[in-house]
């Protein structure tokens, strides 16, 4: 599938402009069908209430996109304070109890039948969390054999078959796994749908990049120091290498992504992005000359990826010009486009960056920015592969929602209900927020 041979890299100069507006925006030849609203304030009560956010429902929720026998279908879950519901198109409510009065945090499966639950237990002077693995589509639970402190809250990752992945001695903060021991090792801990540990694997240092393919079966882990490691569904290392660029003196290093497919790796540093097979850990190729790579996304069978990044324009490393590019890699062809974004004051670069959600294998992408500085709610739009705008949501409703409790290690891609996928040739489904509401719609290119 990959080439190392004479990689030819054509640049296309795009500029992406809309007039403000209100409304919602197709572009000519497009039909956008509204599948559902989903009202997430009407199944359940509120997590919990901090004291600074009184006005705030916390919530855990997440959108998918399922295949069925009869088709494709939406699915939304939903972690309320004692309960977690499922909505599913064309079927009935399921509405689980996990033995829970106050619900915390939720980590889903990238298909959203399985959700790893964690509530809070013990006293207010030494808090602790338990964890509870639901199956949705079974309506049966299994309690995880471990409590732990509040300094040490784990994190998870749920694979589509229920297996279950976790760093035990690590924490989320802020979009950034961290050690509550400075430099001190970590393990990974490997485990079956039925809870059972099959594995581990135990790093020299704290805090390592890891990345988990959907079904489980392939990991990444990248260690401070550029020392990558690869691993299969029980800890055992299917090779290892370090990444010599790390040991320069341009050695930034922002994260790597795994496609869902476990077939491809990128590692996101300051100069470009390096991509390596996830199979083997072999070297492919590298795209240079741009920076401040800020958000990254590879579609599920590694074919197509994206990058928004900025270019500096003085001697401070950090001191960027006020405009945002958006560059695509396209495997088949092993060439690149960039785009310059400029949204006319409707989608505001100040901002923030811009959040690629989902890349598919045919080169469209989906993208979020925020309405304005300080807004929780975001634009979503869709761009074909060669980055024309084909849809954008309008201008909607400030949430009364906090997604608190969404603890994924994808948080660059779930941290709010969101989801899409391409359904067949020109046909999209896209699932989003819009005030208190979950919009689900299908988007169809008809010429």
């Amino acid at each position: 599938m990959y080439s190392l041979a004479c990689i030819l890299i054509s640049v296309i100069s795009n500029i992406l402009t809309f007039s403000p507006s209100d409304t919602e925006w197709t572009a000519p030849g497009v039909e956008v069908e509204e599948l559902a609203r989903i009202d997430l304030l009407a199944y359940g009560e509120s997590m919990y209430r901090p004291v600074n956010r009184n006005g705030s429902t916390h919530l855990a929720c997440q959108a998918f996109f399922v295949e069925r026998e009869d088709g494709i279908k939406w699915r939304v879950d939903i972690v309320y304070r004692d309960k977690v519901v499922m909505l599913e198109q064309d079927s009935d409510l399921v509405e689980f109890y996990p033995g829970f009065s106050d619900c915390r945090y939720a980590i889903f499966s990238p298909n959203g039948r399985y959700v790893m639950v964690g509530a809070e237990v013990g006293t207010e002077e030494t808090p602790e969390c338990v964890y509870t693995l639901i199956d949705l589509e079974e309506e049966t639970s299994i309690r995880f054999q471990r409590t732990f402190s509040r300094a040490k809250e784990p994190v998870f990752w749920v694979s589509t078959d229920g297996s279950v992945a976790m760093l035990a001695h690590a924490r989320r903060w802020g979009g950034t796994v961290t050690s509550d021991i400075a430099e001190a090792p970590d393990t990974l801990l490997l485990y079956n749908a039925d809870l059972i540990q099959v594995g581990y694997h135990v790093t020299p240092v704290s805090t390592p990049h890891v990345r988990r393919s959907d079904d489980g079966k392939t990991m990444v882990l990248m260690e401070w120091g550029g020392e990558l490691i690869g691993l299969d569904s029980t800890g055992s290392e299917l090779w290892r290498r370090h990444d010599s660029s790390y040991d320069g003196e341009d050695s930034q290093f922002y994260g790597i992504r795994l496609s869902g497919d476990g077939s491809l790796y990128l590692i996101s540093r300051r100069s470009g992005v390096h991509a390596c097979d996830a199979r083997t850990g072999d070297y492919l190729y590298s795209v240079e000359g741009f920076e401040l790579n800020s958000s990254l996304s590879v579609s599920y069978e590694g074919l197509h990826w994206a990058a928004v990044y900025q270019q500096p324009y003085g001697v401070d490393a950090f001191d960027y010009i006020d405009v945002e590019y958006l560059m695509t890699w396209n495997d088949y062809a092993n060439s690149r486009s960039i785009s310059e974004i400029n949204f006319d004051g409707r989608i505001s670069i100040k901002a923030g960056f811009g959040q690629i959600r989902n890349v598919f294998d045919n080169g469209t992408k989906c993208i979020s920015n925020p309405a304005s500085p300080g807004s929780d709610f975001r634009y979503f739009y869709l761009l074909s592969a060669e980055d024309k705008l084909i849809w954008q949501t309008p201008i909607g409703l400030e949430a009364e929602i906090e997604f608190s409790g969404n603890l994924s290690p994808r948080w660059w891609q779930d941290g709010e209900p969101n989801a899409s996928c391409l359904v067949s040739d020109g046909v999209y489904s896209v699932a989003y927020m819009d005030g208190n509401e979950v919009i689900v719609s299908k988007i169809s290119i008809t010429q």
